[in-house]
């Protein structure tokens, strides 16, 4: 009987078409190949190894170094798995918890870099003395500025520090409070001085008795902001313009008076105010001992009805032999009484409470330049002053125009003195312009007046 059986085919064999094909294949070819299946090896590594892992999303941004390194252990001590990208100011950690872990990193007060606020207060202790409590409400108040701070564009980070002494009784004895803030930017930004300002008055508006003279404002590098520091300079700066205003609308008014019934320029005139810019507030109290008015009065009367009578009569033998005078009693006069009045009068006083105002005119001095009369043409002209009469008529209109007060202690001063445009005035004389022609430039070439003067031709001119 024939064996049956079919012997199986070897791997070698099973593998000799692929060889077959492999041997084909040019060098080229060869080197595609094992490269591709290199890259397939490794994109498979790759997704069998974070096949387990969940999709990382941002849990924090724009961090500060001492924030990310205060969250990075944080995270780690709570045993989630986090990545810190854009060194280190950007942190991931998986999608399914990052809800969970802010909420428990802001119950740590994490991330604080501007320091913590008045979330402090959200776990009282038991017997806390005041002190404890005044340098948490200290604490909170800095943490509080500087996050309000941290929230405008371009800064980055704050710190804040308040100096705040203690209130006294005596308002005397009381220090004013002071702070120093500061301010790290973001790269390429710059704060301009109205934003330095406006920062300034942020804080010296949150704290009681703060002067925004008192707070300074410097930069991450430590340089002083100008708008900070610039207050005074810009209050000096504002003083500056308001009293020349002042006296521009002065000489402004004086000036077109002037020019009306004189002739333009005839007349110059010249302000200077003198001004007090500090804020005054006065409280008088005066007694007027010529005035006097009833306050209050009161009259008391007291009687009393059974008094016992008292002799009376002509003392003597007179009164009682027969025919003398019938004796007299005292009951015609029983009865005491006893009046008392008090008056109260008051003398009169007033009670006078004012406020000065910024920018009070304490004094103006006028200064009035009059060109006289010239007579004559040519080299003769001569001058004349004008009358003493004319100057006194003058002075007194410019006087009420200006507004000068003599009792303020006001100052006017008008002189009559040639004025150097009349004194240099010559008559025109056609001779002289040829002979001291001016020259003028045209897109041609640069003529002279006198060239012009002798021709006649319109070409030239």
């Amino acid at each position: 009987m024939a064996d049956s059986s079919i012997e199986a085919p070897g791997l070698g064999e099973r593998l000799a078409p692929l060889r077959g094909r492999w041997e084909a294949l040019s060098a080229n070819q060869r080197v595609g190949s094992i490269l591709a299946l290199a890259v397939l090896v490794g994109v498979g590594a790759t997704l069998w190894g974070t096949r387990g892992e969940e999709e990382m999303t941002v849990l924090f941004s724009n961090l500060s170094r001492d924030d990310s390194a205060r969250v990075a252990q944080r995270l780690s001590e709570m045993g989630i798995r986090h990545r810190s990208e854009e060194e280190g100011t950007v942190i991931l950690i998986p999608e399914s918890v990052v809800h969970e872990t802010r909420m428990s990193l802001a119950a740590s007060g994490l991330p604080g870099s501007s320091g913590v606020g008045f979330e402090v207060f959200d776990e009282q202790r038991f017997g806390e003395s005041e002190f404890s409590e005044r340098v948490k409400y200290h604490r909170a108040l800095e943490g509080e500025l500087a996050r309000t701070i941290s929230h405008l564009a371009g800064v980055e980070r704050a710190r804040v520090h308040l100096v705040m002494p203690n209130r006294s009784l005596f308002t005397s004895d009381e220090t004013p409070a002071s702070a120093s803030v500061v301010l790290h930017l973001r790269t390429g930004w710059q704060i301009r001085d109205d934003q330095a300002g406006g920062i300034v008055h942020l804080i010296a508006s949150s704290v009681r008795g703060l002067d925004p003279g008192s707070v300074t404002l410097v930069d991450g590098d430590g340089r002083s902001i100008a708008g900070a520091t610039e207050s005074e300079s810009e209050g000096a700066a504002g003083a500056l313009d308001l009293r020349r205003q002042l006296e521009r609308s002065k000489e402004e008014a004086v000036q077109a008076l002037l020019d009306e019934t004189l002739g333009a320029g005839r007349a110059v005139v010249r302000v200077a105010a003198e001004m007090s810019f500090t804020r005054e507030e006065r409280t008088e109290e005066r007694y007027l001992p010529e005035e006097s008015a009833a306050r209050s009065f009161q009259i008391q009367e007291e009687r009393d009805a059974n008094a016992t009578p008292t002799a009376a009569g002509v003392p003597g033998a007179a009164s009682n032999l027969p025919g003398g005078a019938a004796p007299q009693t005292g009951t015609e006069g029983l009865g005491l009484a006893r009046r008392s009045e008090t008056r109260n009068f008051e003398i009169s006083k007033t009670i006078r409470h004012a406020i000065e105002p910024v920018g009070r005119l304490t004094r103006m001095n006028v200064a009035l330049v009059l060109d006289g009369t010239w007579t004559g043409e040519g080299e003769d002209r001569s001058f004349s002053p004008l009358p003493q009469e004319e100057l006194d008529r003058i002075e007194a209109i410019v006087a009420s125009a200006a507004g000068i007060d003599t009792n303020r202690g006001d100052q006017i001063t008008v002189a009559c003195v040639p004025f150097a445009t009349s004194a240099n005035l010559r008559a025109f004389d056609p001779r002289r312009a040829m002979s001291w022609p001016p020259t003028i430039a045209t897109p041609r070439s640069r003529r002279s007046w006198g060239a012009c003067w002798r021709r006649s031709s319109s070409s030239c001119c």
